[in-house]
């Protein structure tokens, strides 16, 4: 993908969102129980270069991972070192948990948690931690377009289906988790790549793709927008984007699907870009 022309526009949108947003640097890692915490994040992960949380009306809305730059800081090495986790999808809680378990633990320790919140009297903000220091900068209310939406009452009717289909007889191995990556086409279908980014091929997995392939097959032999489970983003015309999904078998037997379309790293292989119809971030 060729994202390299934006690249300048982006370093300039960083700057001066730093600029004008008065960044500050805090006092944060004088509070003892903040500093220890995150003291043992850092020494915990050599690789890891900074952390980035997004705050609004006191609740954290996303973290960004970064790891460290071995050579010359380019957009490639951007979008290879960074990752976004939103907590509102079950999926990024999932790989929080797993790769960064002392960061996950953060949202269980509520004393951390509310210090953490409460370092600025901002409603709005983002912190940028370091090994050795803190900046703080407003945000706005704005996140940027997610690549792409889900159709609520849809998704919901999918959800619906597996449930009805579902027999206990069909074996989920592990964890009973399987997490997909997949391509929406600007027409709003799937390009049905689901690529596999974390479970088993077992029966359950198989389950899964058949009967939601055949939801899609209704979708499209019905297509109406309204009837697309998703959306794709409209920026001078429909985008196609990338959408995570997230599958769970729970212990009760209820099958659990969650999906995201913000801040998706592309982990497909293989994929070759239309340069026609490029993947909007």
């Amino acid at each position: 993908m060729n994202h390299l022309r934006y690249f300048p526009f982006f370093i300039a949108f960083v700057l001066f969102s730093s600029v004008s947003s008065g960044q500050t640097e805090t006092d944060f890692y004088k509070n003892k129980q903040l500093h220890d915490t995150f003291h043992e994040i850092f020494q915990s992960y050599e690789a890891l270069d900074s952390i980035r949380m997004r705050v609004n009306n006191n609740k954290i809305k996303s973290i960004t991972i970064f790891k460290q730059f071995e050579k010359e800081y380019t957009e490639k090495h951007y979008l290879n070192k960074s990752k976004n986790y939103l907590p509102n999808f079950l999926g990024d809680i999932f790989f929080l948990e797993r790769e960064y378990t002392k960061i996950y633990k953060l949202f269980n320790d509520k004393q951390t948690l509310k210090a953490l919140l409460k370092i600025s009297k901002m409603e709005n903000f983002y912190i940028n931690f370091s090994r050795d220091k803190c900046n703080i900068h407003e945000s706005s209310l704005f996140l940027g377009y997610p690549n792409v939406r889900a159709n609520e009452p849809k998704l919901k009717e999918l959800i619906k289906c597996l449930n009805t289909a579902y027999d206990n007889k069909i074996i989920a191995t592990g964890d009973s988790v399987l997490i997909f990556q997949d391509v929406i086409q600007k027409n709003g279908l799937p390009m049905r790549k689901m690529e596999l980014l974390y479970g088993n091929k077992d029966e359950f997995y198989y389950f899964f793709l058949n009967n939601y392939y055949q939801f899609l097959d209704e979708i499209k032999a019905n297509y109406f927008r309204k009837n697309l489970i998703f959306f794709p983003h409209f920026q001078n015309g429909a985008r196609s984007g990338l959408i995570d999904i997230f599958v769970k078998l729970d212990k009760k037997g209820a099958v659990i699907v969650d999906v995201c379309g913000r801040g998706r790293n592309l982990q497909l292989n293989d994929f070759i870009e239309d340069p026609y119809d490029k993947l909007f971030f």
